[in-house]
């Protein structure tokens, strides 16, 4: 398997788990006896199933806005190959145990268990602030892993019992064959602080801790850490400040943190 940065693109998902082929309308009777948990527009994009007493994660993905409208959707192989290879380096991941396509239609859909936990942005401040530490070496042990997780924020973040974490969505994860180097930690850091709605919290209560905290277990300089990961925060609201406006959109305000 190879575990460069190309196993972000549109690799074929692994062969491992069960194909099942249905029409969209049969999906959508599947996904209507489900709990839905998130939408997008008027398709469903996850959904909870219960069988036999067991809990089951469906996800899907529909139409991409990009290439040819017969091609797969490029977020379907990128989740099955991230939580394939997020595994094989010993962190926990979905396990995928059915594969299912609308044949002729980019439509493609993955089942697996569901990982049982409390996302990091359904907990109270306090609860927060006691998990920081195990927070900065699970992130740091994504970076000594070769792993840059673009959709790195608190509510993608899973909190399971004993305190061992995951990611919920791994689909924006990438891979090194190495260690990140310290240019991707900065910036990885820095995008996990300016995520909106996180970085209202961030700005008030941790932020500062947790560079802090990574860079003296990383063996960096406090500092110059932190004046690095502040500067890509900074980039970051300014490009989205930028884009609303191009959208005719009044930019984001940072909002205030409520417990």
């Amino acid at each position: 398997m190879e575990l460069q940065w190309c196993v972000y693109c549109t690799a074929t998902p692994p062969q491992n788990s069960a194909v099942v082929t249905s029409t969209e309308e049969e999906l959508l009777t599947r996904c209507e006896t489900a709990h839905v948990l998130v939408q997008k527009g008027d398709l469903p994009a996850l959904v909870e199933e219960v069988d036999d007493g067991q809990r089951r994660m469906i996800k899907l993905w529909w139409f991409s806005k990009r290439g040819w409208r017969q091609a797969p959707h490029p977020g379907f192989a990128r989740f099955c190959r991230a939580s394939e290879t997020l595994r094989t380096r010993d962190f926990i991941a979905p396990m995928i145990t059915e594969r299912g396509e609308v044949p002729g239609t980019p439509v493609r859909w993955v089942a697996y268990p569901k990982i049982a936990g409390d996302p990091l942005n359904q907990l109270s401040n306090a609860a927060r602030i006691e998990l920081l530490p195990a927070l900065t070496r699970w992130v740091k042990r994504l970076h000594d892993a070769g792993c840059y997780c673009r959709g790195l924020h608190l509510g993608n973040v899973l909190v399971l019992p004993g305190h061992d974490l995951a990611l919920i969505d791994v689909a924006d994860t990438r891979f090194n064959r190495r260690p990140l180097g310290y240019a991707k930690r900065v910036r990885n850091l820095g995008s996990f602080l300016a995520h909106p709605p996180d970085n209202a919290w961030w700005k008030v209560s941790a932020g500062e801790a947790l560079v802090r905290s990574y860079a003296e277990v990383q063996g960096l300089d406090q500092p110059k850490l932190w004046s690095d990961v502040s500067r890509q925060i900074a980039m970051r609201t300014r490009k989205r400040t930028r884009q609303r406006r191009r959208r005719g959109l009044d930019p984001l305000p940072e909002g205030e943190y409520t417990e």
